[in-house]
């Protein structure tokens, strides 16, 4: 699942589609269906985890934002190669 990097920050985007859906809050996001959990919608919020490609193509449909910059950063963007780091030399 790709993810998507802002070039404005997450907080400003849900910011922008909070108050073009006329919610109330964050929380007020999950009333449309979006099948994220508050946690992770806590953490998108924040900008400890970038938004799914899903997630944020249905946000900016629903809430009509206007032109974002963002680009697309594949699934294991960010990773530690597995076992580069568990090998220690002798």
């Amino acid at each position: 699942m790709d993810r998507i990097k802002l070039k404005i920050s997450q907080k400003e985007f849900l910011d922008l589609c909070i108050a073009n859906l006329d919610c109330v809050s964050l929380r007020g996001l999950l009333d449309y269906g979006f099948g994220v959990k508050y946690d992770a919608l806590k953490s998108y919020y924040s900008g400890r985890r970038l938004l799914p490609k899903d997630f944020f193509d249905n946000l900016v449909v629903i809430s009509k934002v206007g032109k974002i910059d963002f680009d697309v950063v594949g699934a294991n963007w960010g990773q530690v190669k597995g076992g580069k780091k568990g090998k220690r030399n002798i």
